[in-house]
């Protein structure tokens, strides 16, 4: 039986003795969320699964879970490792005893984000490697932390989805304003790299990884398979007769297919995008403008395949919305018996 105390300050503090464990004791404003939090402890108990609070703080279960992330794709690990050691080095919360944290802490947290300017889209992202460095410490090392804490958080909405297309008089442009031959300078593969992936839908670091022993071909038709991606698996994705035209003006002399690096490229891109004068265009809108392409010949399903899409949610709510007059239109064409 809980014991519920108010205290001189109007806030409730609840306390559960049992034999062998500690006084397990926490205050709050409510009356009813001392009853609340007192019920649920004493469910977990009868059923064997409270966990002792041995004063182990959020900090070390951050530290913890930075030391397990030895697995998977090395580049998001890196990227998810830069931003455990900016919690460590900046969230308020984190000497505090894991069994202290509540919602209200993080809501603070991202609330501070927010007013800095900090895009919801990169907030989403923090919060995921915050929420599952908690998670990591509750299941991984018993560490008492209320995960239901989570369902009073206040995440961000998600951006609406980027539905930028990509002109073929802006590639034409950049092939025109870009140096030449291909091969010749790092600038001159940026026309290269920016049409192959509007063809193939390949993310920038995807087609930056790609070597000539990468492609194949069979009966007059060629692939190019990636090894692994954004989200740590491989695919096959076929070459369309123009992305097929550029790999053929590519320089065979080296491994990789484009011969510039990574960040060189965004230099760049961003450089002759400006001299364009294109307006509000991103290197990632080629996936986009070869998705929506690739959809108007392939189904779900196939296109999932080739763009390496793991969940069919963005496919069919961004690029298969045909209008009723489409569908009807459908409906009236006779089939081939």
């Amino acid at each position: 039986m809980a014991y519920l105390e108010k205290l001189k300050s109007g806030r409730w503090r609840a306390q559960i003795r049992r034999k062998s464990l500690p006084v397990i004791s926490k205050t709050f404003e409510r009356k009813i969320d001392a009853v609340a939090w007192s019920q649920d402890v004493e469910s977990k108990l009868r059923a064997g699964k409270y966990k002792v609070d041995d004063g182990i703080t959020v900090e070390q279960v951050f530290e913890a879970y930075m030391h397990a992330k030895t697995k998977g794709h090395e580049k998001k690990k890196r990227s998810d490792i830069i931003r455990i050691k900016r919690f460590l080095r900046d969230l308020p919360f984190m000497p505090l005893k894991a069994s202290e944290l509540v919602a209200e802490h993080i809501n603070a947290w991202i609330k501070r984000r927010s007013q800095d300017g900090v895009e919801p889209s990169s907030i989403r992202r923090e919060y995921t490697i915050l929420r599952a460095a908690l998670r990591y410490g509750a299941h991984r090392l018993d560490a008492p932390i209320d995960l239901d804490l989570f369902k009073k958080v206040d995440v961000p909405p998600h951006n609406p989805p980027r539905r930028r297309n990509v002109a073929k008089e802006e590639i034409d442009k950049l092939w025109e304003i870009c140096p030449s031959p291909i091969g010749h300078t790092a600038s001159s593969y940026i026309p290269a790299v920016f049409e192959w992936c509007c063809e193939t839908a390949m993310r920038k670091g995807e087609a930056l990884a790609l070597k000539h022993s990468d492609i194949f071909e069979e009966d007059g038709f060629m692939w190019a398979e990636l090894h692994t991606s954004k989200n740590g698996h491989g695919r096959s994705v076929p070459m369309s007769p123009r992305a097929v035209e550029i790999y053929r003006m590519l320089p065979k002399d080296g491994e990789y297919l484009f011969k510039i690096a990574s960040g060189t490229l965004d230099t760049l891109f961003r450089r002759y995008v400006r001299e364009a004068g294109f307006e509000d265009l991103h290197f990632h809108d080629s996936r986009h403008q070869a998705t929506l392409a690739m959809s108007k010949k392939l189904g779900p399903m196939q296109l999932a395949k080739v763009t390496g899409h793991r969940s069919l949610t963005t496919l069919l709510t961004v690029y298969y919305q045909p209008s009723a007059a489409d569908l009807a239109r459908e409906l009236a064409t006779p089939r081939d018996a």
